[in-house]
C-alpha cells in the first residue's frame, strides 16, 4: 500500500503543466548550461538517444530536446541501439516500453554494464504504478507517460543526472571514462 506522499507524488507527475512553462524554462535552462560550461563543452557533452518504433513519438521527444538544446541521437530498433551505443557517447536513452525486436529491458542490458552505466528512461503510453515500478525494478532511472510532456522530459533528465552522480560517489573506483556526466541546463 502507498503512504500518502507516495501517492501523491506519483499522481503529481501526470498532471498536464501549464501551456507556458516550457518556453520559460528553455531558454533559462540553456542560458545556465552555456554560462556554467561554456560553449566548448556544448559539443562535448554526452549525448541523448531516442529509441520509439513510432515516428511521431521519436519526432515529438526530439522536438521537446532540440528546444532546449540538444540534437538527440535516433534509433527504432534494438539493433540500431547497439550500433549507436558502441559509436556515440550516449549519455542518456529515451526509450519506449515495447520495441519491434524487444523490449526495454533488453536495451537495458546492453546500456548498463560493469564497464559503463548509460541511465534508461522508459516511455509508456500507459504509464501507470504497476509499470513504473517493473521499469525500476529492471534498471531504468524513471519512467514518464507519452506522449511525453517538457517537464516530464525534464524531470527525467534531471533524475539521470542525480543518479549518475549516487552512482559515481558509490563506486569511487570507477573510471572517468565510465562515468557518464549528463549536463542538465538549468539544475
Amino acid at each position: 500500500m502507498l503512504s500518502a506522499n507516495e501517492l501523491s507524488m506519483f499522481q503529481g507527475r501526470f498532471q498536464r503543466a501549464p501551456a507556458n512553462e516550457f518556453e520559460t524554462t528553455s531558454s533559462r535552462r540553456a542560458s545556465v548550461f552555456r554560462h556554467s560550461f561554456g560553449e566548448k563543452y556544448m559539443n562535448d557533452r554526452p549525448q541523448i538517444l531516442v529509441v520509439s518504433p513510432d515516428l511521431d513519438h521519436r519526432r515529438a521527444l526530439t522536438s521537446i530536446l532540440q528546444k532546449d538544446g540538444w540534437s538527440p541521437l535516433h534509433a527504432s530498433r534494438l539493433h540500431e541501439c547497439h550500433d549507436l551505443l558502441a559509436k556515440q557517447n550516449v549519455g542518456l536513452v529515451f526509450c519506449e516500453r515495447r520495441l519491434t525486436d524487444g523490449t526495454y529491458r533488453d536495451l537495458i542490458s546492453v546500456a548498463q554494464t560493469p564497464a559503463r552505466r548509460v541511465p534508461i528512461v522508459v516511455t509508456s503510453r500507459l504509464a501507470d504504478w504497476d509499470e513504473y515500478l517493473e521499469a525500476l525494478s529492471h534498471g531504468a532511472v524513471d519512467l514518464i507517460p507519452s506522449p511525453c510532456k517538457p517537464s516530464d522530459v525534464f524531470s527525467a533528465i534531471a533524475q539521470a543526472q542525480r543518479e549518475d552522480r549516487e552512482l559515481s560517489v558509490s563506486t569511487p573506483s570507477q573510471s572517468e571514462s565510465a562515468h557518464r556526466d549528463i549536463s542538465v541546463p538549468g539544475a
